[in-house]
């Protein structure tokens, strides 16, 4: 029976199996190579044993990377996970603020001449918007106030917005509520002492157009007397 020991004290027969190694010795070597030869030291053999063992290592696995072991999950990552799938979003819309009545319109207005007089060197006309419409409304800031001749012509110039027209007082700018029958007023000035750098006489007219805040729609009303330089106050309670 030939057999060759290798010059190491671990290896494999040189012959082989196919030499004539009897199949138990050749069964306990293998149960005993594949036990340590992941963990074996460097074996001296020959070049054709060097690349039978390489092949015997790959094909065994030895040489294979281990596997990284994944993360277990932590409790923290679980109460995530589990908050993220409960959550639901939810989307409050907030209605915008809104008045307490609509703007008025013209067609539900009308417009008197309450007072008229002198004072300081102007005259001063106080004029009032009534609601007669079903609904309540509101007013807020100034008219709109021009003079017209007898062919619709804008006579001078519109009247220009002052706080407290033909007076030191000054009135602010305020939301005037109008309920049905409701009123709201407002104050117009001409300048009295005529002849003057702006006016050489007394301007006429024949008809006061005046817009109501926030209105596209005029009011118009006969306007015959003398003016000169037209300011017009915001509205106010009245």
């Amino acid at each position: 029976m030939a057999w060759h020991r290798s010059h190491a004290p671990i290896g494999e027969p040189t012959g082989g199996h196919s030499a004539g190694v009897p199949p138990v010795v050749w069964g306990a070597w293998r149960s005993t190579w594949s036990g340590v030869a992941c963990h074996s030291v460097e074996v001296i053999v020959g070049r054709s044993v060097k690349i039978a063992l390489l092949i015997f290592l790959i094909v065994t696995g030895c040489t294979s990377a281990p596997k990284s072991a994944e993360p277990k999950p932590t409790a923290a990552s679980q109460l995530t996970t589990a908050s993220t799938d409960t959550a639901t979003t939810t989307t409050t819309t907030v209605p915008p603020a809104t008045s307490a009545a609509q703007r008025c319109r013209a067609a539900s207005l009308t417009l008197n001449l309450v007072t008229a007089g002198a004072a300081a060197g102007n005259y001063i006309m106080s004029y009032q918007f009534t609601n007669t419409g079903s609904d309540p409304c509101a007013l807020t800031g100034y008219p709109g106030v021009s003079v017209l001749d007898r062919r619709g012509r804008i006579v001078q110039h519109p009247a220009s917005r002052e706080p407290g027209p033909g007076t030191s007082e000054i009135l602010p700018v305020v939301t005037v509520d109008l309920a049905k029958g409701g009123h709201a007023v407002f104050a117009l000035s001409s300048v009295d002492n005529v002849p003057n750098p702006d006016c050489a006489r007394d301007y006429m007219g024949t008809t006061l157009r005046v817009y109501p805040p926030g209105s596209t729609a005029a009011i118009e009303v006969p306007f015959t007397i003398g003016f000169c330089d037209l300011a017009v106050g915001p509205v106010h309670l009245g």
